[in-house]
């Protein structure tokens, strides 16, 4: 296994997973270019449907939202690189869809509510919907769980502190600050 200081590459050519992995950004920007011809609408698409909300927020340039500046602009870097604006539990909602084979549920964090004489409260939830194919979603899982093992960014704390204890596989994706064992 190869750590952060010493990354391992596989020659010139990446795979999704492999770029997965490795956080390599650069490959997903040039994805966008080279799968979507730079259309950046698809990618933009599939995200809110899977609840990234920010896109739909003011981009400051004009009547714009962040989604038009970056379509218009031709900006996949900003896409790919996080510089929309999110919160973790629109990002939690997202894989939470992934995971649930493509079926998005919006995320509520309440479980319930009750009025001051303690009668219970119905608390409005949106219907679940499929925004993935499922069996692109599974694919999307078995790639998501490379960040946990091998090269993965998270892979020294899993192997170290979860995979011993712990049967499950662990599909997700850390940021692109690499992960590092701090007991060594």
């Amino acid at each position: 296994m190869k750590n952060a200081d010493n990354p391992s590459f596989y020659g010139a050519n990446e795979t999704l997973t492999t770029a997965t992995q490795k956080s390599s950004n650069t490959f997903f920007v040039g994805l966008a270019d080279q799968l979507f011809g730079c259309n950046l609408q698809p990618i933009i698409d599939m995200a809110k449907r899977l609840g990234m909300k920010g896109f739909d927020q003011p981009s400051g340039e004009g009547d714009l939202t962040v989604a038009q500046t970056i379509v218009n602009s031709q900006r996949p870097a900003e896409l790919m690189l996080g510089a929309v604006g999110t919160s973790p539990l629109e990002l939690a909602g997202a894989y939470a869809g992934v995971a649930n084979l493509g079926r998005f549920n919006a995320p509520s964090p309440i479980l319930s509510i009750t009025d001051v004489d303690g009668n219970p409260v119905p608390v409005k939830r949106t219907a679940g919907k499929q925004v993935i194919q499922p069996q692109v979603a599974l694919q999307a899982i078995d790639i998501l769980k490379g960040d946990t093992v091998g090269v993965g960014t998270s892979a020294g704390e899993f192997a170290s502190k979860w995979y011993p204890v712990n049967p499950s596989a662990v599909a997700g994706k850390t940021g692109t600050g690499v992960a590092r064992d701090e007991s060594k």
